[in-house]
């Protein structure tokens, strides 16, 4: 899913007062920018592409009346109050301030939180009561990437438990995890502000980041390739020195044959627990370097992502199989997989495909490298001469 953010700062102020406003009277100046770019917007789907613009706090009424019933815009505001008010509590004593749940009455969903106009008009107050540890920032990301490969493990946990406690079958534990990780991330993303955000900015202005999109092109270290490929060293020699322990040979043990496992006197229940914890440990820290690399944070932006795995693994496991027999290997197999999956569909798209496509040929690239193993065995596979439909020539 692509998402498209307009900050529209103050460019509603007049020609005539140093502003750049010449398309519409301040007094109409929100309405004019939706009422003339929603209807155009439409022809984008809108599973495919989110726009959001945000407005000075003047504008968002007038922003917010114009939206028609299928707009495909989204109303917001330039950032919001630390502070709420609450039922029982502060009733609206915030002069000067812009409270979320104000923003949220007059019609915004989404806002901006951390722009670095903003964070250089904190930085100055907090320069004026002498702070000046600027590493303040890097140590609260850092937690934050902890936190979210420690949320990651406890929503394996949560599956496994619900599969092995509860009874529920693996696949519709994962779902019912999935579906309440919904509202998990709508909290933690909006923590601080009363309530729950469906996107949030993590700009690079703003953090000392891993990762960023806008280094791309660099050919220094701060080029993600490089930051992402030593990390993907580093997961695959620890997997693979994990998977060699006795733990980890229990865990592949239980994946290849659980009965045979459980007949070994390995704790499947155990091992089915632990590896839904490691495996979604692995997807909550790819998320968080995901949320670095592309500058925000989505609710949605998890969606499809089982797909692109599946596809990673068979893709890998096909072209790769013959070639690849070190576990190592076959772990790295997984992530070439991943880099020509991509590759495949920037290629199609290239060709002229629409984007409305998009999903139908996801479907058929994973189909068609999921049937070529089967294809392969069935039409391409010679069988030995003495076989019988019995069994082969001694019994």
């Amino acid at each position: 899913m692509k998402h498209i953010f307009l900050n529209l700062k103050r460019f509603d102020i007049p020609k005539e007062y140093g502003g750049v406003n010449s398309i519409a009277p301040v007094a109409d100046w929100g309405a004019y920018i939706v009422e003339n770019t929603q209807e155009a917007l439409k022809k984008y789907a809108g599973d495919d592409v989110e726009f959001a613009m945000y407005f000075p706090e003047a504008h968002v009424l007038g922003a917010a009346g114009a939206l028609c019933a299928d707009s495909p815009v989204q109303v917001g505001c330039q950032s919001v109050y630390r502070d709420d008010t609450a039922v029982g509590g502060n009733f609206g004593a915030f002069t000067a301030n812009r409270t979320a749940n104000s923003m949220k009455a007059a019609g915004c969903t989404t806002t901006i939180i951390g722009h670095c106009e903003e964070r250089r008009d904190k930085a100055g107050v907090l320069a004026e009561a002498g702070v000046t540890d600027t590493a303040a920032v890097n140590r609260l990301l850092n937690k934050e990437i902890k936190a979210a490969v420690a949320a990651g493990m406890l929503a394996g946990m949560a599956t496994g438990l619900l599969h092995t406690a509860c009874g529920i079958p693996p696949i519709l534990a994962g779902i019912l995890t999935q579906l309440a990780l919904y509202s998990v991330n709508l909290r933690v993303m909006g923590f601080g502000t009363g309530a729950g955000k469906a996107n949030l900015p993590v700009s690079v202005d703003k953090y000392d980041l891993l990762v960023s999109a806008r280094y791309v092109r660099e050919a220094g270290l701060s080029n993600p390739i490089f930051v992402l490929a030593l990390a993907v060293a580093i997961v695959i020699g620890l997997m693979y020195w994990y998977f060699g322990t006795e733990s980890g040979c229990s865990l592949r043990a239980t994946g290849a044959n659980e009965a045979m496992a459980r007949a070994q006197g390995i704790n499947t229940s155990f091992s089915k627990v632990l590896g839904l914890m490691i495996s979604n440990g692995l997807v909550a820290l790819s998320g968080a370097l995901l949320a670095q690399y592309q500058g925000f944070s989505d609710i949605n932006m998890g969606r499809g992502a089982i797909v692109i795995g599946l596809a990673a693994v068979i893709i890998g496991e096909v072209i790769f199989s013959r070639v690849f027999h070190n576990f190592a290997l076959k772990l790295f197999a997984s992530v070439i997989g991943a880099v020509v999956y991509y590759v495949v569909i920037q290629v199609v798209l290239r060709m002229g495909l629409s984007t409305d496509d998009l999903k139908l040929l996801t479907a058929l690239v994973v189909a068609l490298f999921l049937a070529i193993p089967y294809w392969k065995g069935r039409y391409f596979t010679k069988h030995g001469k003495g076989q019988r439909k019995g069994g082969g020539e001694r019994a």
